[in-house]
C-alpha cells in the first residue's frame, strides 16, 4: 500500500496427500502491519479442508505480536 510502504498481504495455497481417500488442502490469508519500526501485528486466517484427510473442514486463525532489536 502506499501510504504503507513496509506492510506485507500474503495468499497461500496448499494441498498434501496423508494416506487417505481425500488430499487435505489449505487456503490462508495473512496481513503484517508495522506498528513502529521495531514492532509489527501479523493476523493470519486459514481454511482447511478434509484435515489429516478424513476430518470436517476447519477454520484456524492466528494473531501475533512480534518486536525485533
Amino acid at each position: 500500500f502506499y501510504t504503507r510502504p513496509f506492510d506485507r498481504l500474503n495468499f497461500a495455497l496448499g494441498t498434501t496427500w496423508i494416506a487417505a481417500l481425500y488430499p487435505e488442502t489449505y487456503y490462508e490469508v495473512g496481513y503484517t502491519m508495522y506498528l513502529t519500526k521495531n514492532i509489527a501485528l501479523t493476523t493470519d486466517i486459514q481454511y482447511f479442508t478434509h484435515p489429516g484427510g478424513q476430518y470436517p473442514n476447519a477454520w484456524t486463525g492466528l494473531l501475533r505480536l512480534t518486536y525485533v532489536l
